[in-house]
């Protein structure tokens, strides 16, 4: 089965069969029924001028009613509403084109093929609509074309339908109903579904949920070279893109009361230096969710970047007590009022904690060498400096490694970093990946080795 991706030209369907006779069939149904009304009105005999009267009253709204289904049905195809901009017209000249090659023609193969077409001129609103008619059911295309109504969506910025529609894709059911789908999604498109997910997770900055599912990627064996350097090292690479800014402030302009998302665009405010805006913004979702931890930390960050010393340490001393679904900005934070108040003890909990989550957080890791400095546990301090001293240089070396044509020698330091970091699941990631896309394997297969016997419990913050 051909399979067609949006931003790419359509390929030729010739597989597919459709079966449109239906609105022809409907207007001529309404037509004969027109001509026997008619007829009977003829034989009635002759009646009075009043009771002439009070037949027209009767008959005429029935013969306009009759009238107007006949020209709904004319102008929708055995009763589909059409998007804005897809006409009758097109409806049949696809159906007409998909009966050459197959002798059995129907809606969904009528739809999907419209859906096709709209998307490969980016009508992206009409694509979507189009793909949302297909049955869920159809055998052949339903489940693709959910794929292709959330590739639609996406383009349109509605951030939240887009990750539903790809959510209902990869799972079992479509639809409440708990209906299975009538077939497997194809391997390929299921990890660009995937791929995607981890996109707009990625742009509403998700990071924890981002990480479960490249995951999920790395085990099946499906993850590339970006997955898995994004699944270790996400906090050292760049989220603060003008791309990722311009469809959130677009998503927050189609949906203006989602207030987790608008807290997401404050923190690119902060990022992007305009503090008191991003300040403005997340009072307004502090107030609305004042339980969201995430918004929480946010305006943490935010009374942080703007050295509100006061503010940041009110905040933090109003904060409620640890809990096991702590992000790990909100752990950082936890763990600097801990350092400031003089609670060594605790500040080292709270960011071993936050490295439990993400090892490669490297203000996290130089939080915990300044705990340990103040425990006087100068080993442990020196270890962790040493820590963050390689991931800073990880990140250094990440920009390169994820070019169209990484240099081997640049992923294995990766590698290495990460094994001299304690991060031995990383280096055992990248050693396996690396394997498969360069010609020497030798140093990588070596390093794999090592670091697989050594690695008995996985990294340790």
């Amino acid at each position: 089965m051909m399979h067609v991706y949006i931003a790419t030209e359509p390929a030729p369907l010739h597989f597919w069969s459709i079966n449109a006779h239906k609105s022809r069939n409907h207007v001529s149904n309404a037509r004969d029924a027109e001509s026997d009304e008619c007829a009977a009105v003829q034989e009635m005999p002759i009646a009075r001028p009043w009771t002439r009267r009070i037949a027209t009253l009767v008959l005429a709204p029935a013969v306009v009613l009759v009238c107007g289904i006949a020209v709904w049905y004319w102008n929708e195809p055995a009763g589909i509403v059409l998007p804005a901009g897809v006409t009758s017209s097109d409806y049949e000249r696809v159906a007409h084109k998909l009966r050459r090659s197959s002798s059995s023609v129907d809606r969904d193969a009528i739809l999907f093929q419209l859906g096709v077409e709209q998307a490969a001129r980016r009508k992206w609103d009409a694509a979507a609509s189009l793909f949302a008619l297909v049955s869920p059911l159809d055998p052949d295309r339903g489940r693709e074309a959910r794929y292709l109504q959330a590739q639609s969506v996406l383009q349109q910025d509605r951030l939240r339908d887009s990750e539903r529609l790809f959510r209902e894709y990869l799972a079992e059911s479509p639809d409440a109903e708990k209906r299975l789908w009538p077939s497997q999604p194809n391997r390929e498109e299921r990890v660009q579904a995937l791929h995607y997910l981890s996109y707009l997770l990625a742009v509403e900055l998700r990071f924890e949920e981002r990480k479960d599912l490249l995951g999920e990627l790395v085990r099946r064996g499906e993850a590339d070279l970006f997955d898995t350097l994004a699944l270790h090292f996400q906090s050292l690479m760049e989220w603060n893109n003008t791309h990722g800014v311009q469809r959130l402030e677009n998503a927050c302009a189609i949906v203006p009361d989602d207030w987790r998302m608008e807290a997401v665009l404050a923190q690119y405010r902060i990022a992007q230096g305009r503090l008191d805006d991003a300040w403005t913004l997340l009072q307004t979702c502090h107030k609305q969710l004042p339980n969201d931890l995430k918004i929480t930390a946010a305006c943490m960050t935010c009374l942080e970047e703007r050295s509100d010393d006061e503010g940041y340490e009110r905040w933090g001393g109003e904060l409620p007590p640890m809990r096991e679904t702590d992000p790990v900005d909100l752990l950082r934070h936890r763990g600097q009022i801990a350092m400031r108040q003089q609670r060594f003890s605790e500040a080292a909990t709270c960011f071993q904690r936050a490295l439990a989550i993400d090892p490669a957080h490297v203000a996290c890791r130089l939080g915990l060498a300044q705990a340990w400095l103040a425990l006087e546990h100068p080993d442990r301090r020196k270890q962790d400096l040493a820590t963050a001293q390689d991931l800073v240089r990880i990140q250094n070396r990440l920009g390169w490694a994820t070019s169209k044509t990484p240099a081997p020698d640049v992923l294995l330091e990766i590698a290495q970093l990460s094994a001299d970091a304690g991060l031995r699941t990383a280096a055992a990631d990248v050693c396996r990946i690396s394997i498969l896309l360069v010609e020497d394997r030798t140093a990588f297969e070596k390093l794999l080795r090592h670091v697989t016997i050594e690695n008995t419990g996985g990294e340790s913050p």
